[in-house]
């Protein structure tokens, strides 16, 4: 059982590692930088390494020595790619730790925490280097389980070098850190089965950002308001990455037969698959807006009638999922639909809404029909479930508590 965290007579210095971190306005403001703005508030000294090389940055840092509401960030020059898929990717991966460690080495300020957030998986290496170097304690936080999720978006095998390679790295990972969090509920299960025994692994999902304030309206509610005028009773929506792992084209292939039932879907995001999926579905109850801003998503969903979230076949959700996008779908107190098969799902525990098989255009349909023939009371209570979900289990502060109490009993 942990122990009830307390705030320190002297504070921590904190080294919080992560290629893909970003904050606004070069990106959306990831959880990195929300946590460290929260230890900072706790009366803890952070410091944030980051990438200038992240396919999801809306522009390049020109100051890449920075404070952001207290936190000290640093960025790191990096080899750019343009294919979240390419091998340039991979090789950012090695140009980042390289520069890192060389910065590292020129650090004045002793570390007695260093969190290491994957992507990229390369980055535990940098901070159990700084554990041994200053025997400071090592959180490592685990977004997504690489290299098994390489399997999931590739033809890799298990056998493959790069994957073995990975694989060693992340078994080191797990053995040298102190504390392990994920954002996917069952990852202790994972950690067991790549030790081979039993270690204690903290689930720790996306939180609501309390630096966000969200805005009433958004800038596409008149092209809502035009979707409604066309006679369509129910809008389905969906907000995120435009990529296959999101199985929208699953949710694209019914649209013919949800139009015949008055139902149109709006898509709300950018991604490596917008281009094809514009051009393949041109219907008249399909949508597609480009990504805009935090402060306007949840407005935006709150539109909708329902929120659609999809899933392809894969024994890596046995360890949970880990988007973030539920963030936002629970604030807009509207009933989901996700196509998903695997580790225990709030959606279903908390009654915000159905889970239908996925990779299924069938069980979709038929989830899409339950949800259109339900008591519009009932619905609201599904959404107002989705909220009180994050109310519970999504606030910075008592999640930041957990981290600390369990770094106070190592």
């Amino acid at each position: 059982m942990l122990l009830e965290y307390q705030k320190p007579l002297t504070p921590l210095n904190v080294i919080y590692i992560s290629k893909y971190a970003s904050y606004a306005p070069y990106g959306v403001e990831t959880r990195h930088l929300y946590i460290s703005k929260h230890l900072v508030t706790l009366g803890h000294n952070v410091k944030v390494y980051l990438s200038d090389s992240n396919h999801q940055l809306s522009k390049i840092p020109t100051l890449y020595e920075d404070i952001h509401d207290g936190v000290e960030v640093e960025w790191i020059k990096t080899l750019k790619y343009q294919k979240p898929y390419g091998i340039k990717r991979i090789l950012s991966w090695f140009d980042f730790e390289w520069k890192l460690r060389k910065r590292l080495k020129r650090t004045t300020k002793r570390p007695d925490v260093v969190i290491v957030s994957s992507l990229s998986l390369l980055s535990i290496l940098n901070g159990i280097w700084l554990k041994k170097k200053y025997a400071c304690k090592l959180v490592f936080e685990v977004r997504d389980i690489w290299p098994l999720v390489l399997m999931r978006i590739s033809s890799i095998s298990e056998y493959n070098p790069f994957y073995m390679f990975l694989a060693r790295i992340e078994k080191k990972g797990y053995q040298n850190s102190d504390v392990i969090i994920g954002t996917m509920p069952n990852l202790k299960e994972h950690v067991a089965n790549i030790l081979n025994k039993e270690k204690s692994a903290i689930w720790m999902p996306h939180l609501i950002n309390t630096g966000v304030i969200h805005s009433e309206t958004h800038i596409y509610s008149n092209e809502i308001k035009e979707i409604r005028a066309k006679g369509y009773s129910h809008i389905i929506g969906y907000a995120g990455s435009i990529n296959r792992s999101s199985s929208i084209e699953l949710l694209l292939q019914g649209a013919e037969k949800l139009k015949d039932n008055n139902v149109a879907i709006v898509l709300l995001g950018n991604g490596p698959l917008l281009a094809e999926l514009e051009e393949m579905y041109t219907l008249d109850n399909v949508s597609f807006f480009n990504k805009i801003s935090q402060n306007q998503v949840v407005a935006f969903l709150k539109e909708c009638d329902f929120l659609y979230d999809g899933y392809l076949k894969s024994e890596i959700y046995q360890f949970g999922n880990s988007r973030n996008k539920y963030v936002e779908y629970c604030l807009a107190t509207r009933p989901m639909i996700v196509s998903y098969e695997g580790f225990d799902f709030f959606v279903e525990q908390y009654n915000c809404g159905i889970i239908v098989k996925p990779e299924s255009v069938d069980d979709l349909l038929k989830g899409v029909e339950l949800l259109v023939q339900k008591d519009t009371q009932v619905l609201k209570e599904m959404g107002e479930n989705a909220f009180n979900f994050a109310v519970e289990n999504l606030q910075i502060s008592s999640q930041v508590n957990k981290l600390l109490s369990a770094l106070n009993n190592v």
